[in-house]
């Protein structure tokens, strides 16, 4: 039997996704697509019923159903698009209007503000009111009215809608188009007095029962006196709750490759599925009680997702134990790789924008890889020692099984993982071995904790062992973000390389399970061309030369970039902050295949001489390029004689200098300004340099500058 007639559902799903995705990237609103599915109806429809018995027309059926299912999928998705809805507040918005929109996602609290997705219902502007829909994305001031905000308050706002930037640096985090895949496509920056409390949510919704049920469990962690890190991971783990994760613990649970214990997904929900079945697996003694189990099972599933808040993988993971839960109750065995299709087609038939989910794509990915790989692979070896005995031999068995899994699920996700992340976990298998057996423990025990936290005798009991098992699992994940080497970071690797890795994997995978030669010479001849491209990348990178002026707010950060080093002149309180360099600098560095940066101190007024480069008091020579880098603590003397002519000149730090005098010893070809200025200060510069055929570029307006040499 072949894999279609096997997975029959596979042919939906294929088409299918394939419609979600080119509606996401080539999105198009017309009527005509309703004309091509009446067609493809009726065409199909006269196919089968005058040509079903000629297989030599199957193809052409086959053809046209995959047509129409992609067309089906392309309108859905179009239908499903936020701003093409005649009532999205983007076709009737206009500034000064007043905003009022209801709290649609439980607020997030950041450093500074508190971060919340609302939903625009209405627009109004003097006496006019306008019905509207769609998602904004506020940032309110921590203040004694957005501390108490909760699902569904209605407010009314002040401030100005404002779009979302696209990227301001080469290879920056692609904040824009993150926010468009949750249909997300304004900002609100709101102050103290811009807003004010319309009516206060009081009735009953199922997402605000799951939210205070959420900050229930999280005031009986801290009941036990759960804090700092151990609070952090503990309310991760369980509950999904991610506001208390500082950048250095997420930074050592990635170095380590535990990220996903962090992260809710199908790991957390299987633990849950075995416990609850194994509670009541005494209901299978009565004649219905099966039916009962099922219920409940199910039903406590879908609780836990919602307390978690309903992520992808989340939803993923309890759409597909429903699934497996149904078929059991009903004794039907169902292809497990059409559960994975029938889970995927329900959660995008429900937001075909999950497909775009980083969390949706692993959590599949990983799935499918430990299904088809991981009894593969435990296959090759069984532990069958003598001297180890039954118990020796059965837990050197289930290392075996912890092994496998996690090979399998690396496999499959380890591509697209490199790919949005640009890191690969050296010692996946050792903190697999360490942490899931930790975590297993933890969800299973701290959710007895919070079932039984009430009664304060015996939850002190279960506490002391939680606390124990949480700060053994931290201990375990810093010591191996200790390890040499822990983390491969600086991969670099594009969407179509992505691709080609995947298709090597796949051809691998055939060739062993169908042991035919052309697999393996195709796995081969492709990987070959990959490693062909690899080089005349680098062989492109050791010949690059620019000079690059970032955006990166108040600091400056310049880079002189030759072959694959550069010399990074820049601000400490830039570089010193790891976050801000990782989201505006580092993966450019990786992009470019830069293998060591030299990091020149502005503020403190370091130097350099190499062959191609000379720095030195705000000068820069850098092949045939002159540059200087004015602010206010290195300014030419008033009484300076000889002109001086340079490429380009750059101001920082909000300098303060007379613009006309300036150019009168220095006449740069350009200004530029980098975005640590007002608004005021560069159109007053760009008039003076219209006038002085200067070529003016303001950093703030127009993004980061890239000069090729």
């Amino acid at each position: 039997m072949n894999l279609w007639n096997q997975i029959p559902l596979l042919r939906l799903i294929l088409p299918f996704i394939l419609g979600i995705l080119t509606a996401i990237y080539y999105p198009f609103d017309s009527g005509y697509t309703y004309y091509l599915l009446a067609f493809l109806i009726i065409f199909l429809s006269l196919i089968h019923r005058f040509w079903s018995g000629n297989y030599q027309y199957r193809w052409v059926f086959g053809v046209l159903f995959n047509l129409l299912v992609f067309t089906v999928a392309y309108q859905y998705t179009v239908l499903k698009t936020a701003n093409f809805s005649p009532y999205h507040y983007g076709h009737y918005y206009q500034k000064g209007d007043q905003i009022i929109a209801k709290v649609i996602e439980p607020p997030i609290e950041k450093s500074k503000t508190l971060k919340v997705i609302l939903k625009i219902i209405a627009l109004k502007a003097k006496d006019n009111e306008k019905v509207t829909e769609g998602k904004v994305l506020a940032y309110f001031p921590k203040d004694s009215l957005s501390k108490t905000l909760k699902y569904h308050d209605l407010l009314i706002i002040n401030s100005s809608l404002i779009p979302t930037q696209p990227p301001q640096n080469p290879a920056e985090f692609n904040y824009k188009q993150s926010l468009r895949f949750h249909q997300i496509y304004n900002q609100l920056f709101v102050k103290t007095n811009n807003y004010k409390l319309l009516q206060k949510n009081n009735d009953f919704s199922i997402k605000s029962w799951f939210y205070d049920w959420r900050i229930y469990f999280l005031s009986v962690l801290k009941k036990y006196e759960l804090t700092g890190d151990d609070f952090a991971v503990a309310s991760a783990l369980i509950l999904g709750y991610r506001n208390d994760l500082d950048p250095e613990l997420i930074r050592a649970y990635s170095s380590a490759g535990a990220m996903h214990v962090l992260a809710v997904s199908g790991l957390h929900v299987g633990i849950i599925f075995w416990l609850v079945s194994s509670l009541l697996k005494f209901l299978e003694k009565n004649k219905n009680g099966k039916f009962l189990k099922a219920f409940f099972v199910i039903l406590i599933l879908w609780i836990y997702a919602g307390i978690t808040g309903m992520s992808a993988s989340v939803t993923r993971a309890t759409t597909m134990f429903t699934f497996v839960v149904l078929g059991t109750t009903w004794k039907r065995n169902s292809n497990i790789y059409n559960t994975l299709c029938v889970s995927a087609l329900v959660m995008l038939l429900w937001d075909p924008y999950f497909i775009m989910q980083v969390g949706f794509q692993l959590s599949y990915l990983a799935v499918l890889g430990i299904v088809y790989i991981q009894p593969r692979l435990y296959n090759l070896w069984q532990s069958n020692f003598r001297v180890l005995g039954i118990w020796g031999n059965t837990i050197l068995d289930k290392i075996w099984v912890l092994c496998c899994v996690s090979i399998a699920a690396q496999i499959a996700t380890f591509p697209l993982g490199v790919l949005y992340f640009y890191q690969f976990p050296n010692y996946f298998l050792i903190s697999n071995l360490l942490v899931i057996p930790l975590a297993t423990l933890i969800l299973s025990i701290g959710v007895l904790l919070l079932v039984i936290g009430q009664f304060e005798w015996l939850g002190n009991i279960i506490a002391m062992v939680f606390k124990f098992l949480v700060k053994a699992l931290n201990i375990a994940i810093y010591w191996v973000e200790q390890l040499p080497n822990a983390m491969w970071q600086g991969i670099s690797i594009s969407i179509i390389e992505t691709w080609m890795i995947y298709t090597i994997i796949i051809m691998l995978l055939l060739f062993i399970a169908i042991r035919r030669s052309q697999y393996l010479f195709l796995a081969m001849g492709l990987a070959i061309f990959l490693l062909g491209c690899q080089l005349i990348e680098t062989f492109q990178q050791q010949n690059q030369r620019k000079i690059i002026i970032y955006k990166t707010g108040k600091s400056t950060a310049i880079d002189f970039i030759d072959g694959q080093y550069n010399f990074f002149l820049v601000d400490s309180n830039l570089y010193t902050n790891e976050d801000r360099m990782l989201f505006h600098i580092k993966h450019n560095w990786w992009d470019l295949g830069l293998k060591e940066n030299f990091i020149l101190d502005r503020t403190g007024g370091q130097s350099i001489q190499e062959d191609q480069l000379l720095i030195k008091n705000g000068y820069a020579q850098f092949y045939d390029k002159r540059v200087v880098v004015l602010n206010n603590d290195n300014l030419p003397e008033k009484n300076l004689v000889i002109t001086l002519k340079v490429d380009y000149l750059i101001f920082t730090n909000d300098i303060r200098v007379h613009l006309e005098k300036l150019i009168t010893q220095i006449r740069p070809a350009n200004l530029i300004v980098d975005a640590s200025h007002s608004r005021w200060k560069l159109k007053k510069w760009k008039l003076i340099c219209d006038e002085n055929n200067i070529n003016f570029i303001s950093i703030e307006e127009e993004g980061a500058l890239e000069v090729p040499i």
